[in-house]
Protein backbone atom coordinates (compact mmCIF):
# COMPACT_ATOMS: atom_id res chain seq x y z
CA UNK A 1 0.00 0.00 0.00
CA UNK A 2 1.46 3.52 -0.64
CA UNK A 3 1.39 5.82 2.19
CA UNK A 4 2.88 9.43 2.33
CA UNK A 5 6.55 8.31 2.84
CA UNK A 6 6.14 6.97 -1.09
CA UNK A 7 5.68 10.96 -2.33
CA UNK A 8 8.19 11.86 -4.44
CA UNK A 9 9.99 14.77 -2.72
CA UNK A 10 8.52 17.87 -5.08
CA UNK A 11 4.93 16.62 -3.88
CA UNK A 12 5.26 16.39 0.11
CA UNK A 13 6.75 20.06 -0.03
CA UNK A 14 3.83 20.83 -1.86
CA UNK A 15 1.89 19.03 0.98
CA UNK A 16 3.77 20.75 3.71
CA UNK A 17 3.37 24.26 2.35
CA UNK A 18 -0.49 23.53 3.12
CA UNK A 19 0.27 22.97 6.92
CA UNK A 20 0.28 25.92 9.72
CA UNK A 21 3.86 26.88 10.49
CA UNK A 22 3.65 25.77 14.60
CA UNK A 23 2.30 22.15 13.45
CA UNK A 24 5.19 22.06 10.64
CA UNK A 25 7.94 23.23 13.59
CA UNK A 26 6.64 21.35 16.60
CA UNK A 27 4.85 18.21 14.74
CA UNK A 28 6.06 17.62 11.45
CA UNK A 29 9.68 18.08 12.01
CA UNK A 30 9.75 15.31 14.38
CA UNK A 31 8.26 12.60 12.04
CA UNK A 32 11.95 11.54 10.63
CA UNK A 33 14.48 12.69 9.46
CA UNK A 34 13.51 13.19 5.93
CA UNK A 35 10.50 15.46 6.88
CA UNK A 36 13.20 17.40 9.59
CA UNK A 37 15.25 18.65 6.27
CA UNK A 38 12.17 19.28 4.24
CA UNK A 39 10.61 21.60 6.94
CA UNK A 40 14.16 22.99 7.25
CA UNK A 41 14.72 23.75 3.87
CA UNK A 42 14.50 27.51 2.56
CA UNK A 43 12.51 26.17 -0.72
CA UNK A 44 9.64 25.13 1.60
CA UNK A 45 9.32 28.43 3.12
CA UNK A 46 9.71 30.52 -0.55
CA UNK A 47 6.66 28.21 -1.71
CA UNK A 48 5.00 29.41 2.06
CA UNK A 49 5.38 32.36 1.25
CA UNK A 50 4.27 32.66 -2.34
CA UNK A 51 1.04 30.22 -1.15
CA UNK A 52 0.24 32.42 1.89
CA UNK A 53 0.79 35.88 0.86
CA UNK A 54 4.06 38.26 0.80
CA UNK A 55 2.75 40.40 3.72
CA UNK A 56 6.12 39.28 5.53
CA UNK A 57 5.17 41.83 8.72
CA UNK A 58 2.37 38.78 9.89
CA UNK A 59 4.90 35.94 9.75
CA UNK A 60 5.88 36.51 13.18
CA UNK A 61 7.84 33.18 14.56
CA UNK A 62 7.83 31.57 11.27
CA UNK A 63 10.54 34.89 10.11
CA UNK A 64 12.27 34.05 13.64
CA UNK A 65 12.71 30.33 12.70
CA UNK A 66 13.91 30.82 9.39
CA UNK A 67 16.88 32.84 10.23
CA UNK A 68 17.78 30.58 12.91
CA UNK A 69 18.22 27.84 10.46
CA UNK A 70 19.90 29.77 7.67
CA UNK A 71 22.11 31.23 10.30
CA UNK A 72 26.10 30.73 9.67
CA UNK A 73 29.23 32.51 9.27
CA UNK A 74 28.66 34.17 6.04
CA UNK A 75 32.34 34.35 5.74
CA UNK A 76 34.06 31.52 4.19
CA UNK A 77 37.85 30.61 6.53
CA UNK A 78 37.75 33.14 8.53
CA UNK A 79 40.45 31.94 10.20
CA UNK A 80 43.03 30.52 7.79
CA UNK A 81 42.31 26.99 8.79
CA UNK A 82 42.32 26.37 4.83
CA UNK A 83 45.32 28.32 3.99
CA UNK A 84 43.70 31.65 1.26
CA UNK A 85 41.20 29.88 0.14
CA UNK A 86 37.84 31.80 -0.57
CA UNK A 87 40.08 35.41 0.12
CA UNK A 88 41.29 37.66 -2.53
CA UNK A 89 44.55 39.26 -1.24
CA UNK A 90 46.17 42.19 -2.71
CA UNK A 91 49.69 42.73 -1.41
CA UNK A 92 51.68 45.76 -2.35
CA UNK A 93 55.54 45.86 -2.93
CA UNK A 94 56.42 45.35 0.38
CA UNK A 95 53.46 44.15 2.22
CA UNK A 96 52.97 40.05 2.90
CA UNK A 97 49.95 38.02 4.70
CA UNK A 98 51.15 34.85 6.23
CA UNK A 99 49.20 32.16 8.23
CA UNK A 100 50.10 31.62 11.79
CA UNK A 101 49.27 29.24 14.75
CA UNK A 102 47.54 31.16 17.09
CA UNK A 103 49.46 30.40 20.91
CA UNK A 104 47.02 28.01 22.52
CA UNK A 105 46.34 30.68 25.55
CA UNK A 106 44.67 33.10 23.11
CA UNK A 107 42.92 30.14 21.58
CA UNK A 108 41.44 29.08 25.01
CA UNK A 109 40.32 32.91 25.47
CA UNK A 110 38.15 32.94 21.95
CA UNK A 111 35.94 30.16 23.55
CA UNK A 112 32.59 31.99 24.24
CA UNK A 113 32.68 34.53 21.56
CA UNK A 114 31.02 32.00 18.83
CA UNK A 115 29.45 33.87 15.70
CA UNK A 116 26.04 32.88 16.33
CA UNK A 117 23.34 35.20 17.87
CA UNK A 118 20.62 33.14 18.39
CA UNK A 119 21.54 29.23 17.73
CA UNK A 120 24.86 29.16 20.28
CA UNK A 121 22.72 28.06 23.18
CA UNK A 122 20.62 25.70 21.43
CA UNK A 123 22.15 24.13 18.44
CA UNK A 124 23.62 20.74 18.85
CA UNK A 125 27.19 21.24 17.97
CA UNK A 126 30.82 21.19 19.27
CA UNK A 127 32.56 24.41 19.86
CA UNK A 128 35.04 25.08 16.96
CA UNK A 129 38.52 25.79 18.60
CA UNK A 130 40.59 28.59 16.77
CA UNK A 131 43.76 27.72 15.52
CA UNK A 132 44.74 29.74 12.93
CA UNK A 133 45.26 33.34 12.64
CA UNK A 134 45.98 35.82 9.51
CA UNK A 135 49.11 37.51 9.85
CA UNK A 136 49.61 40.71 7.87
CA UNK A 137 53.56 41.88 7.92
CA UNK A 138 55.59 44.69 6.52
CA UNK A 139 54.31 47.35 4.20
CA UNK A 140 50.04 47.77 3.17
CA UNK A 141 48.08 44.88 2.19
CA UNK A 142 44.32 43.91 1.65
CA UNK A 143 42.21 40.54 2.24
CA UNK A 144 38.58 40.90 0.87
CA UNK A 145 35.38 38.80 0.48
CA UNK A 146 32.71 39.09 -2.02
CA UNK A 147 29.17 37.28 -0.23
CA UNK A 148 26.04 36.79 -2.47
CA UNK A 149 23.47 36.87 -0.29
CA UNK A 150 21.25 34.08 -2.36
CA UNK A 151 24.23 31.64 -2.43
CA UNK A 152 23.39 31.03 1.33
CA UNK A 153 19.71 30.79 1.05
CA UNK A 154 18.39 34.23 1.71
CA UNK A 155 16.02 35.08 -1.06
CA UNK A 156 15.21 38.56 -2.00
CA UNK A 157 11.56 39.07 -0.30
CA UNK A 158 12.84 37.97 2.98
CA UNK A 159 15.94 39.99 2.63
CA UNK A 160 13.12 43.25 1.73
CA UNK A 161 10.58 42.32 4.11
CA UNK A 162 11.72 41.66 7.22
CA UNK A 163 13.56 44.76 8.57
CA UNK A 164 16.42 42.15 8.76
CA UNK A 165 20.01 42.91 10.58
CA UNK A 166 23.50 42.03 9.43
CA UNK A 167 26.31 41.93 12.03
CA UNK A 168 30.00 42.52 11.60
CA UNK A 169 32.77 40.89 14.11
CA UNK A 170 36.28 41.35 13.82
CA UNK A 171 38.85 40.25 16.27
CA UNK A 172 42.73 41.73 15.93
CA UNK A 173 45.76 41.79 17.64
CA UNK A 174 48.29 44.70 17.73
CA UNK A 175 52.09 44.77 18.01
CA UNK A 176 53.84 47.64 17.67
CA UNK A 177 53.75 49.46 13.79
CA UNK A 178 51.07 48.06 13.20
CA UNK A 179 47.96 49.62 11.43
CA UNK A 180 44.03 48.30 11.12
CA UNK A 181 41.15 49.02 9.21
CA UNK A 182 37.80 47.22 8.31
CA UNK A 183 35.26 48.44 5.26
CA UNK A 184 32.14 46.42 4.88
CA UNK A 185 29.33 47.63 2.05
CA UNK A 186 26.47 46.54 1.73
CA UNK A 187 25.60 46.22 -1.87
CA UNK A 188 22.35 45.91 -4.37
CA UNK A 189 21.70 43.84 -7.06
CA UNK A 190 23.81 46.05 -9.92
CA UNK A 191 26.86 46.13 -6.87
CA UNK A 192 26.10 50.15 -6.02
CA UNK A 193 26.49 50.69 -2.61
CA UNK A 194 23.75 50.78 -0.13
CA UNK A 195 25.38 51.17 3.26
CA UNK A 196 28.89 51.30 4.51
CA UNK A 197 31.09 51.29 7.81
CA UNK A 198 34.38 52.08 8.05
CA UNK A 199 36.26 51.50 11.06
CA UNK A 200 38.38 54.41 12.23
CA UNK A 201 41.68 54.15 11.14
CA UNK A 202 43.63 52.58 14.43
CA UNK A 203 47.09 52.18 15.70
CA UNK A 204 49.47 49.59 17.56
CA UNK A 205 51.30 52.17 19.31
CA UNK A 206 48.19 54.00 20.50
CA UNK A 207 47.76 51.21 23.13
CA UNK A 208 51.62 50.68 23.24
CA UNK A 209 51.44 53.49 25.46
CA UNK A 210 48.64 53.13 27.58
CA UNK A 211 50.39 49.52 28.03
CA UNK A 212 47.14 48.04 26.78
CA UNK A 213 48.18 45.15 24.12
CA UNK A 214 44.76 43.01 23.87
CA UNK A 215 42.87 41.13 21.28
CA UNK A 216 40.80 43.69 20.52
CA UNK A 217 36.68 43.08 19.12
CA UNK A 218 35.12 45.62 16.05
CA UNK A 219 31.54 45.43 15.43
CA UNK A 220 29.05 46.82 13.73
CA UNK A 221 25.39 46.40 12.74
CA UNK A 222 23.67 47.37 10.31
CA UNK A 223 19.59 47.78 10.76
CA UNK A 224 17.15 47.40 8.43
CA UNK A 225 18.95 46.30 4.70
CA UNK A 226 16.15 46.18 2.02
CA UNK A 227 17.54 45.41 -1.43
CA UNK A 228 20.56 44.39 -0.39
CA UNK A 229 21.83 41.63 -2.62
CA UNK A 230 25.75 41.28 -1.41
CA UNK A 231 28.23 41.91 0.84
CA UNK A 232 31.77 43.31 0.13
CA UNK A 233 34.59 42.65 3.29
CA UNK A 234 37.63 43.67 3.30
CA UNK A 235 40.53 44.13 5.78
CA UNK A 236 43.29 46.73 5.63
CA UNK A 237 46.95 46.03 7.62
CA UNK A 238 50.07 47.37 7.68
CA UNK A 239 52.98 46.13 10.17
CA UNK A 240 55.38 49.05 9.33
CA UNK A 241 57.76 49.37 12.18
CA UNK A 242 61.38 48.88 10.78
CA UNK A 243 63.35 49.44 14.12
CA UNK A 244 61.34 46.00 15.47
CA UNK A 245 63.45 44.02 13.19
CA UNK A 246 60.39 42.54 11.50
CA UNK A 247 58.86 40.77 14.30
CA UNK A 248 55.68 39.75 13.54
CA UNK A 249 52.60 41.64 12.11
CA UNK A 250 49.47 42.45 12.94
CA UNK A 251 47.29 39.33 14.02
CA UNK A 252 43.27 39.18 12.26
CA UNK A 253 41.28 35.82 13.29
CA UNK A 254 37.69 34.81 14.02
CA UNK A 255 36.26 37.41 11.31
CA UNK A 256 31.84 36.85 11.00
CA UNK A 257 28.98 38.12 9.16
CA UNK A 258 25.75 37.04 10.67
CA UNK A 259 22.21 37.77 9.01
CA UNK A 260 19.15 37.66 11.12
CA UNK A 261 15.73 39.36 12.18
CA UNK A 262 16.96 41.54 14.61
CA UNK A 263 20.80 41.87 16.87
CA UNK A 264 21.55 40.85 19.88
CA UNK A 265 24.69 43.24 20.64
CA UNK A 266 24.68 45.96 22.68
CA UNK A 267 22.31 49.20 21.62
CA UNK A 268 25.25 50.83 19.60
CA UNK A 269 25.89 50.30 16.22
CA UNK A 270 29.49 50.01 16.56
CA UNK A 271 31.36 49.15 19.28
CA UNK A 272 35.24 47.75 20.15
CA UNK A 273 36.19 45.87 23.34
CA UNK A 274 38.58 43.59 24.26
CA UNK A 275 40.01 40.32 25.11
CA UNK A 276 42.99 40.01 27.10
CA UNK A 277 45.82 38.22 24.94
CA UNK A 278 48.50 35.51 26.48
CA UNK A 279 51.22 37.76 25.32
CA UNK A 280 50.43 40.95 26.70
CA UNK A 281 52.90 41.29 29.42
CA UNK A 282 55.53 40.87 27.56
CA UNK A 283 54.65 42.64 24.18
CA UNK A 284 54.62 46.50 26.49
Amino acid sequence: MISIEDLPEHILVDVLTRIPAEDLILNCRLVCSRWRDLVDWPVLWKRRLRRHGRDLSAWGSDLYYIFCHLEKNLLKNPCGEEGFDFWEILETKEGQWKIEDLPKADSEKFRGTDFLQRNYYVKDRPQQDIKKCFTACNGFCYKSQLITLKDHGYWDELLDGTGSTIVVKDWFYYRPGCRYRLYVGLLAADFTVLQEYRSEDLYGRDWERNGSWQWRKVTHTFYSCPRVRHIFFQHEAQQADEERGGEGGLRITHSSITLGPFSLEESDSSSESSLVSSECSCRR
